[in-house]
């Protein structure tokens, strides 16, 4: 069969079964040294959204 009369159809069945991929960043300019809190902070606020993200959808009980 060519190519071009599957295409959509392989589209279409990659779309379903493609992975879902929720990317969270923080960008803030810290000088060096480095505050372990602060960096704790961001990272607890970055899984705090990431955990709400997936409660929302039911990824999460």
């Amino acid at each position: 069969m060519p190519q071009k009369e599957a295409a959509s159809t392989w589209c279409a069945f990659g779309a379903a079964v493609a992975d879902v991929l929720h990317i969270l960043e923080h960008a803030e300019i810290l000088a060096t040294p480095f505050d372990a809190a602060r960096i704790d902070a961001i990272v607890a606020a970055l899984r705090r959204e990431a955990h709400e993200r997936m409660h929302a959808r039911h990824l999460v009980v």
